[in-house]
């Protein structure tokens, strides 16, 4: 080796023992593992800010919106749509004394503002959400200085009047039997409830199955009825005042049932949540967000602890095949749900649907339940795509959904798993109904991935038996 040579491979030497030190410093303190995780992590955290934001303001609309369809046909005596004049703002214009107006204008927090004009007084069903001072003008600093600057808007002191006469009312029948949408209260949830009270009713009249119901009768007037009670040397005498009254009001049973009927089974709390059933929901709501909490932790120091490359290492071919096929499984089905979940809410959206992003959502969701999720998040949707008349084209919120979820479950799906999975669908079957009823929900979404490890368990395992049940659950025999 000559002089050179020898410099050239000092040189190289020294490289590769600094180059080492350095990945070893890093490695040992996990600097670039760490930060991977934390990244990870946050785009995590924000991803379900976002979604959540996204269902939360999708909900709100629809909870408005349902306000609005229970309330929009209330008129008063005088025939007047006081929920409408509520729900229109009108603004005040000034004259420029040329013919022409333009809407009068004042300043808040240093913004030109339009000033509205807000219903009157409110009649007598009607509630106040703010009530103004007796003979105060809110508008009294502006008249003084026109660019007077206001920190809070003073439409905002006005009476605010809701009135809502049609909230829980029926409506009214046309000559044909169908409902007038025009009148009463037409709202999905007031919609739904006479839907399933007209069910119990069909299930008694047609079928003959009657379902207990209680029997509510007009109270008896005690009006004229009087207790008095009086010392009589050492007893108390009670003198009944009244019992004639009372007796005439008692009537045969055929006559009590003219004014008597069966109360409706929905709502099933007409009058609101006791405090614990109340009570019930806020632990359920903790105990979620409480789990929730313990399994980003617990993945936080997963991750952190994992070695980087494959989590199993080493000569262990049985796991690692495991291992490729979770990953796969669970990116491909991640993918494909999303993808299921944003078509769904866009076909439901273009159609007008309420809630079309929630039930996206949830087709996101339940796709990850093999063959029955797909099915019930076709089904959650019907009953709103039925009775809402704001829907677009029924028959395509109907059938769009549908469409997708046969397509990737049927179509896209096979083809993209393909012998990465090669379980038959009898397998797949067995093993959603065997894992959900040992461990529930999380049994019913971990059923694929727990019967394709499984699977290859029996591949690697040299037993009649084990090749038995190799050739129950494997589609293809020529693919391991």
């Amino acid at each position: 080796m000559s002089l050179a040579e020898w410099d050239a491979a000092k040189d190289r030497a020294a490289l590769e023992g600094v180059n080492k030190m350095v990945v070893d410093l890093t490695t040992s303190i996990k600097i670039p593992h760490m930060f991977a995780c934390i990244v990870t992590l946050a785009l995590w955290v924000l991803g379900v800010q976002w979604t959540v934001n996204l269902l939360v303001g999708n909900y709100e609309a629809f909870t408005f919106d349902e306000r609005n369809s229970a309330c929009k046909n209330s008129v008063d005596e005088a025939g007047v749509d006081q929920w409408k004049i509520f729900n229109t703002q009108y603004f005040r214009v000034t004259d420029d004394g040329a013919g022409s107006t333009a809407p009068e204008t004042i300043f808040i927090k240093g913004i030109e503002t339009k000033v509205p004009v807000y219903p009157p007084s409110c009649f007598s069903d009607c509630t106040e959400s703010i009530v103004s001072p007796i003979g105060a003008d809110p508008y009294a600093d502006a008249k003084v200085d026109p660019e007077f600057d206001y920190n809070v808007a003073p439409w905002e002191q006005v009476d605010d009047c809701r009135c809502c006469s049609s909230g829980n009312v029926p409506s009214d029948l046309l000559a044909d039997g169908t409902p007038d949408k025009t009148t009463g209260d037409v709202s999905i949830g007031f919609m739904m409830t006479a839907l399933l009270n007209d069910i119990i009713d069909t299930l008694k009249t047609d079928y003959g199955v009657t379902v207990y119901r209680e029997l509510i009768c007009p109270k008896k007037d005690l009006s004229l009825v009087n207790v008095t009670a009086r010392k009589d040397g050492i007893s108390t005498v009670f003198e009944f005042q009244g019992v004639e009254q009372l007796r005439d009001q008692q009537v045969s049973w055929e006559a009590k049932k003219d004014s008597c009927y069966l109360e409706k089974i929905f709502p099933r709390n007409k009058d609101g949540q006791t405090w614990a059933e109340f009570s019930a929901d806020i632990a359920a709501v903790g105990t979620l967000v409480s789990d929730t909490i313990l399994v980003l932790m617990l993945a936080v120091f997963i991750l952190l602890e994992r070695p980087e490359g494959r989590t199993i290492q080493g000569d262990h071919k049985v796991m690692q095949k495991i291992e490729d096929m979770v990953k796969n499984y669970i990116s491909l089905k991640t993918a494909l749900s999303a993808l299921t979940g944003l078509l769904v809410a866009i076909i439901l959206e273009l159609c007008n649907v309420k809630m079309g992003i929630i039930f996206g959502f949830l087709s996101f969701l339940l796709n990850f339940i093999p063959s029955v999720g797909s099915m019930i998040a076709m089904i959650l949707p019907v009953p709103i795509i039925i009775l809402d008349d704001n829907v677009a084209s029924k028959s395509i919120a109907l059938l769009g959904p549908a469409a997708i979820q046969g397509y990737v479950g049927n179509v896209l799906e096979p083809s993209v798993f393909g012998a990465s999975l090669n379980i038959t669908a009898m397998a797949v079957l067995l093993g959603l109904v065997f894992f959900s009823a040992t461990w529930g929900l999380p049994g019913a979404v971990l059923s694929v991935p727990l019967l394709g490890g499984i699977k290859i368990v029996l591949h690697h395992t040299d037993h009649p038996l084990a090749k038995y049940f190799l050739v129950m659950i494997r589609e293809d025999p020529t693919i391991p």
